[in-house]
């Protein structure tokens, strides 16, 4: 079996200690691609032998670290075939020790995902997965077929109002909004902890995101697109984003 994460998918870092670092994906074991979860604590110079949480075909596909509590960790993917071309569910993982031991708490996330945006019920996955920064109880998942939220540290899921294919979650901490990329709708953000959502795509031309970022200090929420190149808007009105107009970035 494969000692390093050679299909890494994701990257975390701890917010109170910058030299440990969480790396997410997958190595090639006797079952398939199994889960793996490695862990650094000297900036990344030297990784440990990867945990395996899981003894079935699985993928980590996000990582998050809770800031309120560093030793809580989540990580989010699928299990159930040894690739997303196969019949597979979602998965959430979580570890209060900092990595050491991980419980499932997909709870019932399985039943509400239900298929993904296209009808396809037998492809299921968690793409991201975002924790709240003062409740490491407090949980959003994107999914193939939208938001759906934990305020129990994934005990119960229930479904958000957010029913677009979910790529990428950012937090603008200082006027408290969670905004979400999506595949194919565009942008949305919430100013209630991802329990409800508002489009915000005025001036976007291509509304198919794969990833997202924020600039803190200037203010700019940036996405790329697939075959659009990236975008940014101006994020400085508080709690809200009414007349901020997405501009090509080049």
């Amino acid at each position: 079996m494969d000692k390093i994460i050679k299909d890494s998918s994701t990257l975390a870092q701890d917010p109170t200690n910058a030299n440990i670092i969480y790396s997410g994906g997958s190595i090639l074991g006797s079952a398939g691609y199994i889960l793996a979860i490695g862990k650094s604590t000297n900036g990344g110079v030297s990784w440990p032998t990867p945990w395996l949480p899981l003894s079935m075909p699985s993928h980590c596909y996000d990582l998050s670290v809770a800031p309120s509590n560093p030793q809580i960790v989540y990580a989010a993917g699928y299990w159930g075939a040894s690739d997303y071309s196969s019949d597979t569910r979602p998965l959430v993982l979580r570890s209060g020790n900092g990595g050491q031991n991980w419980t499932e708490v997909s709870g019932n996330l399985a039943d509400l995902v239900g298929s993904d945006y296209y009808g396809d019920t037998g492809k299921n996955a968690v793409n991201c997965i975002f924790v709240h920064p003062t409740s490491a109880n407090s949980l959003l998942v994107g999914a193939p077929s939208g938001a759906f939220a934990s305020r129990n540290g994934g005990q119960f899921w229930s479904a958000t109002d957010l029913t677009f294919p979910v790529v990428a979650f950012v937090y603008d901490a200082p006027r408290a909004t969670l905004f979400a990329a999506t595949s194919g709708a565009g942008v949305y953000y919430s100013t209630d902890d991802g329990d409800t959502w508002k489009p915000w795509n005025e001036g976007l031309e291509n509304p198919s995101c794969n990833c997202m970022a924020i600039d803190p200090v200037n203010q700019y929420l940036y996405i790329g697109t697939t075959g659009g190149g990236s975008w940014r808007a101006p994020i400085v009105l508080p709690n809200s984003v009414n007349g901020r107009s997405w501009d090509l970035y080049e």
